[in-house]
This record gives C-alpha cells, structure tokens and sequence, in this order.
C-alpha cells in the first residue's frame, strides 16, 4: 500500500506544477486564478496522502511493541 501511495504522492505533486505552470502562462486573469486554486487543491491532496503514509507507516511500526505489552492487571488480582 506505500507505493500506491508514493505513486499517488507524485502524481499529485505533477500535476500541481503542470497547473502551476499554466497559471505562470496564462493572460487571463481568471485562468491564472483557476489554474493557481488547482494546483493548491493538488497539493492539498498530496499533503492528505502524505498524512495517510505516515499513519501507515506508525502502524506498521507499532505492531511489534503492541505484542510485547502486557496486559493489564486489576487491582484485585
């Protein structure tokens, strides 16, 4: 599953300096407007994958100690 996310990180990130180049080469205004927002929203979703990798990456990691813990005793016992 992290490469699929590596995978989605860098297609993410292309495609934000695609939109970001568009809006370098845009006349318009408002189509370097649009294409400055597209590139922040791919970037945002790039940011999301990210975050998503790091939880996966923290629960792949925490698996062992999680085993070695031991369990909870009650007072009583």
């Amino acid at each position: 599953m992290l490469q699929k996310l590596g995978d989605h990180i860098a297609n993410a990130l292309e495609r934000a300096a695609a939109a970001e180049q568009r809006a370098r080469d845009a006349t318009d205004a408002e189509l370097r407007l649009d294409n400055e927002q597209l590139a922040e929203s791919w970037r945002l979703r790039a940011r999301s994958f990210q975050f998503v990798e790091s939880l996966e990456q923290f629960v792949i990691e925490s698996k062992p100690t999680r085993n070695l813990q031991r369990p909870m005793r009650h007072p009583w016992e």
